[in-house]
């Protein structure tokens, strides 16, 4: 059986950026996910965090994403196993869930389905028997619906190609690959070195059939294109 491990340990030194955004979970956890996307949090920041959200209401849809996404920062570094409570056992990735769905359930649009990618990451990537609603299966379909509602999102292009490379299916992560290569500027410096990262895991990918050059449309001045005559005979 997999060990766990507890989350309780002596209270966090809080960074300025933190302590300043804790007025909303939400705000709380753009400053953290700010300064991961800039390399700077450390595992203390992603406690502190943590910690501070822990008091903070859970009203909206933006409150409840806020602590998922906060939970699921520290899951990262902790693991999923890690527990919160010793006397009823919850764990880091359920509370992350839990939120999620909270958050999608008050409201699907909020920041372009952000609680459903985040749903349906977590379904693929933690341990199925840690999560109360999800597995990998339904992870895989919430991203892909995710894709098929939005395809120009690159985040979802990326996450998508994520699972598929996850479950080791790697065939069907070559498009979302490419499409998400083909606008990697648009992605936090963080997620640009995990995408190149899954890359490197497919060997020959070739993006060519997936990133061609839509044909120009045609000018309004241009003659209409002419048809083979009828008349006349061959």
């Amino acid at each position: 059986m997999a060990s766990v491990t507890s989350v309780a340990c002596s209270p966090a030194v809080v960074r300025p950026e933190l302590a300043a955004a804790s007025g909303s979970a939400i705000t709380l956890s753009d400053a953290l996910e700010h300064l991961i996307a800039e390399g700077q949090a450390t595992e203390d920041d992603r406690q502190a965090a943590y910690e501070l959200v822990q008091k903070l209401p859970v009203e909206t849809a933006a409150d409840a994403f806020g602590r998922a996404a906060i939970t699921g920062r520290l899951a990262e570094v902790r693991g999923a196993l890690s527990i919160l409570g010793s006397e009823s056992p919850t764990y880091l990735a359920t509370e992350a869930e839990k939120y999620a769905r909270l958050s999608r359930k008050l409201d699907p649009t909020f920041r372009d389905g952000a609680a459903s990618r985040m749903l349906g990451t977590l379904y693929v990537l933690a341990p199925a028997n840690m999560l109360e609603g999800g597995d990998s299966e339904e992870g895989l379909e919430i991203l892909e619906s995710l894709v098929a509602e939005h395809p120009e999102s690159v985040e979802n292009q990326f996450r998508l190609a994520q699972a598929f490379i996850a479950l080791g299916d790697k065939e069907p992560a070559h498009k979302p690959l490419c499409l998400a290569m083909a606008k990697r500027a648009s992605l936090r410096k963080d997620q640009q070195k995990q995408l190149l990262d899954l890359v490197k895991e497919v060997p020959g990918l070739d993006c060519k059939a997936f990133t061609a050059p839509a044909p120009p449309a045609p000018s309004a001045d241009a003659p209409p294109a002419s048809t083979p005559s009828t008349e006349g005979g061959p």
